[in-house]
């Protein structure tokens, strides 16, 4: 019997404090998915109320803030250990008798399957900086850049053997904190299986997110934001579809909803923008080429999205995804102008202004 865990720290007001919250919910494998993903079934239960550690530390002579944020660290595997215990017991084993639906009694036995969590959260599960992977071996400047054949997976073994010796350099050098984790405790439980594709945080508020900032400044770089603005805010409703309510260029803040809502019409309406002709000045050869590369980069990553929502996958199918993903990376040198960050593009505007 698969668990499925999964967890978000949501910032609840700026007032009285800064509250957050950090829920951790379960479910198991055995429901559909059609079922689990409906909220009125309550397929996901909550758990546990995770503590959450102080946005900043005081400094205090003899206690550094490192040795701080360690202890922090692992009071929250410790809250870990406590919750996942039931999973480590003699029972899981051997197995617990159920009732099926069909009313017959089974023999199950639960097993963590994957933890569902973006990227920042997966560094405290792991116990690992927010730089290295949770899943692979992967150097620091290949973060980002398509790979035909990837990397050697996480050792934990490595790390607990290093951590029993307490051999701390070892684990910085490889980008591990030096606690005692949690998910250590559970018997044949191989950490990175835990990392799984979520299509929320790895194409919506990953990608996509940083894809919006990209488009919007490549359009303002070519003059072409009142383009899209125009076609943007003249989208017609469709069923599934909220038409927009603002400018796209004053929208401050994008939920997954919203991103999701974005993708089903931004590739047609950034070809649009950019394909105008009236009132624009004639375009250069390299802009041509510019703008078609910016296209295809859009097109790409808007057909691995859709087909990442497939309810099933073939060999066929896995290959497009692998086509369009590797188009992307292929085409995504035309916004490296725009990915830079804010300080760099801050003083390009300058520059350019200056010129």
């Amino acid at each position: 019997m698969p668990i499925l865990l999964a967890s978000d720290e949501t910032h609840l007001t700026n007032f009285s404090g800064n509250k957050k919250l950090w829920p951790v919910y379960m479910s198991i494998g055995n429901i559909r998915s059609s079922i689990r993903n409906m909220h009125t079934m309550h397929a996901w239960i909550p758990i546990a109320l995770l503590p959450v550690g102080p946005k900043r530390v005081n400094k205090i002579t003899g206690y550094s803030v490192e040795m701080q944020k360690q202890q922090a660290l692992q009071t929250v595997h410790e809250v870990f250990t406590h919750l996942l215990k039931p999973l480590s017991d003699a029972r899981c084993q051997t197995g617990y008798e159920m009732i099926c639906t069909d009313r017959n009694v089974r023999l199950y036995f639960p097993k963590l399957f994957c933890w569902l969590t973006d990227h920042m959260e997966n560094a405290t599960i792991h116990a690992i900086t927010s730089n290295p992977c949770p899943v692979c071996i992967v150097p620091v400047e290949k973060l980002g850049k398509y790979s035909e054949t990837g990397y050697p997976r996480c050792s934990h073994a490595d790390y607990i053997t290093a951590h029993r010796e307490s051999d701390a350099l070892s684990l910085n050098e490889q980008g591990v904190k030096n606690i005692n984790n949690a998910l250590w405790s559970l018997p044949k439980l191989n950490l990175p299986d835990l990392v799984r594709a979520d299509i929320l945080h790895n194409i919506l508020l990953g990608v996509w997110k940083h894809m919006i900032d990209w488009i919007q400044d490549f359009l303002e770089h070519y003059e072409r934001i009142n383009a899209f603005d125009y076609v943007w805010c003249r989208l017609p409703p469709y069923p599934g579809f909220s038409i927009p309510t603002k400018l796209y260029r004053v929208v401050s803040q994008w939920s997954g909803k919203e991103i999701r809502n974005f993708a089903k019409v931004i590739l047609g309406t950034f070809a649009a923008a950019l394909r105008q002709t009236t009132n624009q000045p004639r375009l250069t050869g390299g802009q041509v080429q510019e703008f078609n590369e910016a296209i295809l980069c859009v097109s790409s990553l808007t057909d691995f999205h859709l087909m990442t929502q497939y309810p099933s996958h073939t060999d066929q199918t896995i290959s497009y995804l692998k086509r369009y993903l590797r188009e992307f990376h292929e085409t995504k040198n035309v916004f490296l102008h725009f990915r830079a960050g804010k300080k760099v593009k801050k003083a390009a505007a300058e520059a350019h202004k200056n010129l």
